[in-house]
């Protein structure tokens, strides 16, 4: 009877003492998250795309519209200058385009540098959020497989206490009572 009563109090702290469990929901949460993450990566970059473009397109207008014939004009002289012949449009303006666009690049240089910093620190921020959340998917499925470690251990201890005992028998009679209860309110 001593022996009964020991293997009882062991088995009464081990469910007091909690198995781990995740619902099945969590789980599903957890993976519908890992969308949303990566949709929230997508945008992320989106914005950052789309903001560089809008500045872009202003110093663009800027550059081509104010600063363009202002250049053309300066290289006009210089051409002359340079090659004892006055500029004609016809024969010298791709040289001169050419030149305009060459400086345009070295001008917005920065600006692409700040664009791919922009998304390289974005990139590395969500992958770092993409490594805790692969961590918590891993301790789901250790706690998964410990939570049935465990039921496999407690269904066994209940099973030498007295064989017509096990957790699918409790499981089973929890049903039956949820069932019992149900057709009452119906």
């Amino acid at each position: 009877m001593r022996k009964f009563f020991w293997r009882c109090a062991l088995v009464l702290s081990l469910l007091q003492s909690g198995c781990i469990s995740t619902p099945h929901e969590v789980v599903l949460l957890h993976e519908k998250e890992a969308e949303v993450l990566q949709e929230l990566r997508r945008t992320h970059l989106a914005m950052i795309d789309s903001y560089i473009d809008q500045k872009m397109e202003a110093f663009d207008q800027f550059y081509f519209n104010q600063y363009g014939p202002a250049f053309r004009k300066n290289w006009e002289k210089s051409f002359q200058q340079k090659s004892g012949r006055a500029y004609d449009a016809d024969k010298d303006f791709p040289q001169m385009y050419n030149d305009l666009v060459a400086e345009y690049q070295n001008e917005v240089q920065p600006l692409n540098q700040m664009r791919l910093d922009l998304r390289n620190e974005i990139e590395a921020a969500h992958d770092q959020v993409g490594e805790s959340h692969e961590a918590v998917a891993a301790w789901l499925k250790s706690a998964e497989r410990l939570n049935t470690a465990q039921r496999g251990v407690l269904n066994t201890m209940l099973k030498n206490i007295n064989p017509s005992l096990s957790l699918d028998k409790v499981d089973a009679k929890v049903a039956e009572l949820k069932s019992s209860v149900a057709a009452k309110i119906r």
